[in-house]
């Protein structure tokens, strides 16, 4: 799932990239930015925004979790009040 989805975001970015460039970069020595201009710039920061979102839930739907909630295995863990305890859980 987690290469889905970033192949998901790869293909979004590469659309992206072959649109219309810049209105300010198609006419560099125009002194006046025109509204275009800054509704493109709102665009790109739109489209940024969501794909790091987009990113930041594809990590926390696929991120490794214990089975048991941490309290759970805080309970089932042995009480040692002497001695060490060996690997399969048993004092000695």
């Amino acid at each position: 799932m987690r290469a889905g989805g970033y192949a998901a975001i790869f293909a979004l970015v590469l659309v992206k990239a072959t649109g219309n460039g810049s209105p300010t970069l198609s006419r560099p020595m125009d002194p006046q930015p025109l509204a275009g201009d800054v509704l493109w710039w709102t665009g790109e920061i739109l489209f940024l925004v969501v794909m790091a979102a987009y990113a930041a839930g594809i990590l926390v739907v696929t991120a490794r979790r214990p089975l048991a909630a941490a309290a759970t295995l805080a309970r089932s863990s042995p009480r040692v009040e002497r001695g060490r305890v060996s690997a399969c859980g048993n004092v000695r």
